[in-house]
């Protein structure tokens, strides 16, 4: 299932068919948060990994995704709603919002003791 996912997100990245929430376009103008064009290469260009799965999301299944943003190597995360309507449903940078949330580069989180 995840890698089918990825495949789909990477392709609707690719071409430029992703539909963003109105909760995105309200964080991007906010805080620093990944653009589009970010978005697409950590979907497209990147090499993606599912990180969270979230299937029972009241609003319909979603996931977490890890990618870096460029060649620069900086970790995003985006949360995308599953197909057949792919929606970026929010991003950020984990260093920025919650960086004492994560190990393993932002891949994993920690967990409370």
């Amino acid at each position: 299932m995840n890698d089918n996912l990825l495949v789909s997100l990477s392709l609707e990245a690719f071409s430029d068919s992703l539909e963003y929430s109105n909760h995105y376009n309200q964080q991007l103008l906010a805080r620093s948060t990944p653009n589009k064009a970010e978005i697409r290469f950590m979907l497209w260009e990147d090499s993606p990994e599912i990180i969270e799965d979230y299937p029972q999301e009241t609003r319909g299944g979603c996931c977490l995704i890890w990618g870096t943003t460029d060649d620069s190597g900086r970790v995003g995360h985006i949360v995308c709603a599953y197909p057949p309507i792919s929606r970026v449903i929010t991003a950020y940078f984990p260093d920025e919002t919650e960086a004492e949330e994560w190990e393993c580069n932002y891949r994993r989180r920690r967990q409370s003791e």
